[in-house]
Formats: structure tokens, C-alpha cells, sequence
């Protein structure tokens, strides 16, 4: 459910910084919204956030941001783990809610999520933004133009280095399962929900996920752990509407190769190709 939100209204908190700082920030003020608030557990983090955007209200609990009868919406970029309650917890404050994917950890948090934003009659969306970004939205038009025909298959390849490193990279929530991290969510999302904006509704999926190069260490202690998520999968749609799509992704390969975005019909083929600069060179 919707709810238009006026022009005079238009005041909104920022629930995480790094990500929320560099994109949520600017991106609600070039539409016209007003940043009243940004919250970080950490108080530095968000001083130095606040600082650095012009924010004046700084906070380290989000249910004081939350609890703010002057905001119509609050914005959520913390790690996935936390999504579940802080969102829950703002539509039943009355709030609008925007959500970083992945929105919920499982299929009966994501229900629970739904069924109260349903309830409270408030805007809440999942921030899905690179559907819109000019080349997933020209892929979008050509389809609907019919100008490859009849969609059939589709195959994404994503390989990048990201976790190619001499020395075991830092522990951070990415590598926990509690706090929803992984490569499938922090980015597979985003190939998913660019699917199906494309051809619709998924009729079926099957998956794969693997962890090639788990070595972590732990900064606070200086002890190696191993990372529990994912750095790699596989994954395979049939839609609704007919045909079906491949993907296959990983942050530890090298050379890094970019992604390669292949949608074929009965009458001919897109091709959208990004790619990148190796940054460790190939061995025998």
C-alpha cells in the first residue's frame, strides 16, 4: 500500500552511515527531501557522517529516529540482520520505509514484513535501485518493443576479484549468516530483481553457493576465522511468462573480468558487456 507524502513533509532519517552517507544522503535531497537524521552504532562513525553531509541530529539508537513524530520516513542501510525489526518497528511508528536489500533474512521475516506494511497503509519499498540505471532500463524497453522477439534464455557472468588478497582479508558482517551476508544478497539481489523486471514472475529456481576462499582474520583479536557466507554462486529462474535465466557470480576469481549480460530471443540477442581491468595476473 501507497500513501502520497506531500512536498511539506518531506523530512526523513538515515538509519546507517558508509552506503547510506554516500548514496541515501544525496539521493533524498536531489528529490526534494529533507535529511533530518543519521544514526550509526558507532558514534564517531556517525559524527564524522553527520559532519561531512550538513546533519545536525546524530544518533547511535535507531529507535530514537524511529520515535521522531517530525519524520514521515525513515531510510534503512544497516546490515540485513537488523532489517526485520527496524522496519517493523518504523511502520508501526506511522513511518514510510525505504529498506537496502536484502530486506529479511527468510521467506517468514519478508511475510511478516509485508503483512504490517499492508496494515499501516505506509509506503514501504525495497531499494532495488539499479533497476533503473540506464542500461538495465534501455534492456527493459528493447523487450518490450519486441525488438529480439520472444524471450527465451538469458545468462549473467559476474567475476570479480574482490577477495583475491595475499593475506586473509578483515572480518567484517558480510562473513556472518546472522547479520544476512553473502554474495548472493549483497548483489545477486540486485541480478534477481533485474530479472524479474525484465520477464516477470519466477515460475521455479534452483541454486548453488560456495565459499572458495573463506580465510578471515579477526582485527580485534588477530585470530583467522573462517567466513560462514557465500562468495560464489550459481542459480537458475524459469519464469511465468516462459523462458529461463543462468547466473553465475564470484568475488574470488581473478583475473577480475566484470559482468557480461546476455538476453537471447527468438529474433535475435542483447548483449551488455562491462569489463574490467585485471588487477592480478593470471597463473599457469
Amino acid at each position: 500500500m501507497e500513501q502520497f507524502v506531500s512536498s511539506s513533509t518531506r523530512k526523513i532519517g538515515i538509519i546507517g552511515v558508509g552506503f547510506g552517507a554516500q548514496v541515501h544522503v544525496p539521493g533524498f535531497r536531489s528529490e526534494g527531501w529533507e535529511v533530518a537524521a543519521i544514526c550509526s552504532r558507532n558514534r564517531e562513525k556517525a559524527q564524522k557522517a553527520g559532519a561531512e553531509a550538513g546533519i545536525d541530529r546524530i544518533y547511535t539508537d535507531p529507535m530514537e529516529i524511529i520515535r521522531r513524530d517530525d519524520l514521515a520516513a525513515v531510510s534503512i542501510i544497516t546490515p540485513p540482520g537488523a532489517h526485520h525489526a527496524l522496519a517493523i518497528a518504523a511502520l508501526k511508528a506511522g513511518k514510510h520505509v525505504l529498506c537496502e536489500k536484502p530486506f529479511a533474512l527468510d521467506a517468514g521475516q519478508a511475510k511478516e514484513m509485508l503483512d504490517v506494511a499492508e496494515k499501516s497503509r505506509r509506503t514501504a519499498m525495497v531499494a532495488h535501485e539499479f533497476r533503473h540505471t540506464p542500461q538495465r532500463a534501455y534492456i527493459k524497453q528493447l523487450l518490450d518493443d519486441g525488438y529480439i522477439g520472444k524471450f527465451q534464455l538469458c545468462t549473467i557472468e559476474l567475476f570479480l576479484d574482490h577477495y583475491v588478497t595475499d593475506q586473509p582479508r578483515p572480518l567484517t558482517w558480510m562473513a556472518h549468516k546472522s547479520d544476512g551476508g553473502g554474495l548472493l544478497g549483497a548483489l545477486g539481489s540486485h541480478y534477481i530483481d533485474g530479472l524479474r523486471f525484465w520477464f516477470g514472475e519466477v515460475a521455479s529456481v534452483s541454486g548453488w553457493l560456495a565459499t572458495l576462499r573463506p580465510d578471515l582474520v579477526d582485527t580485534a583479536t588477530g585470530k583467522k576465522v573462517d567466513a560462514e557466507t557465500d562468495d560464489s554462486f550459481l542459480l537458475t529462474l524459469t519464469f511465468k511468462n516462459g523462458g529461463m535465466a543462468t547466473m553465475i557470480a564470484s568475488f574470488a576469481t581473478t583475473p577480475t573480468r566484470g559482468a557480461k549480460i546476455v538476453v537471447m530471443g527468438d529474433d535475435g540477442t542483447l548483449i551488455r558487456s562491462t569489463r574490467r581491468s585485471p588487477t592480478h595476473a593470471t597463473t599457469a
